[in-house]
């Protein structure tokens, strides 16, 4: 058995992996983002100890904690430097580091590097890496592919078959938050946010954006939201598809004609997915819940595993 963690800038996950499996999952409500890692290290402390806890395990029961995302930054656990395009299993698996951590676990920790398009590019990531490895093996993916990993941070990842080749990052998640939680907009919306999308709101802000631009596309939510005629979902849609418009963009950009496998969580995965559609007329493959909530931890597991 092993522990695989994901660690992002605001959330921890940690999940018991039985095979392919996922067995337990805690979610921690603490990422890396400070220079302070007392509190993480705290957190994954008690964390592992409820997770063995509860499964009647012993650290002994457990090969690993293999670990992936932010918690290999400079803020996280144990820092590894990117690796560079291309990168595939094999190259993930001779960058990783085994540590012992022994005043959070007995259990060895094994780190995984995050991915870099150049030395000197301002495109990488951390975590994603193993979440789109993961998807690959589990939609049997052999030819070459764009995988769309919507998230605070939206990313864009080509596959050529074998190898991820590019990443590129939009900070869209993040941004629709700052836009509906710290603006005048603010008042449009209840709380909490809406867990359903308005397709027909979704792709017509998207095309006021393309039409006008994103800040000339914000400013009608507040306008619409004032005649009262409009319900909360259609308003969050459409300020959804103002900013992720230019993610449309970016997927036109950088994936070309190539198929589009979609994975993250929702509600993101199917707004982006629609948006795709519409727009840009491509191949699409827009992944399951449950096949989307393991392949991060089904990757760090063939990184783990692979000995090519």
């Amino acid at each position: 058995m092993f522990l695989c963690l994901d660690g992002g800038t605001t959330n921890t996950r940690l999940r018991l992996m039985r095979g392919d499996t996922v067995v337990d999952t805690e979610k921690m409500s603490i990422g890396s983002s400070s220079h302070d890692k007392e509190p993480l290290k705290a957190a994954i402390r008690e964390g592992i100890a409820a997770m063995l806890a509860r499964n009647g395990l012993m650290e002994g029961d457990v090969a690993a904690v293999l670990s992936s995302g932010m918690i290999t930054s400079e803020f996280g656990l144990y820092e590894l430097p990117h690796l560079h395009a291309p990168a595939g299993l094999a190259e993930f698996h001779r960058g990783m580091v085994r540590v012992e951590l022994p005043e959070i676990t007995g259990i060895p920790f094994v780190f995984i590097p995050g991915f870099r398009n150049a030395p000197d590019s301002f495109m990488m990531m951390r975590g994603e890496e193993s979440e789109c490895l993961g998807l690959c093996a589990l939609c049997d993916l052999h030819d070459r592919t764009a995988v769309i990993l919507p998230g605070s941070h939206n990313k864009v990842i080509l596959f050529d078959g074998e190898k991820i080749t590019a990443c590129y990052s939009m900070m869209s998640g993040e941004l629709i938050a700052a836009a509906a939680e710290h603006t005048i907009l603010r008042h449009c919306f209840e709380r909490p946010f809406p867990k359903t999308f308005d397709e027909e709101a979704l792709i017509r802000g998207a095309e006021v954006s393309r039409d006008d631009g994103l800040t000339a596309a914000l400013l009608p939510v507040r306008s619409m939201s004032l005649t009262g005629r409009y319900s909360p979902e259609y308003l969050f849609s459409f300020l959804v598809g103002a900013i992720l418009y230019s993610d449309v963009t970016a997927i036109r950009k950088y994936a070309g004609d190539l198929p589009l496998v979609i994975g993250g969580a929702s509600p993101l995965k199917e707004e982006l997915s629609a948006l795709a559609g519409h727009f840009l007329g491509s191949r699409i493959v827009t992944v399951d819940a449950e096949t989307a909530e393991i392949a991060s931890a089904v990757g760090s597991l063939r990184i783990f595993g692979c000995d090519r």
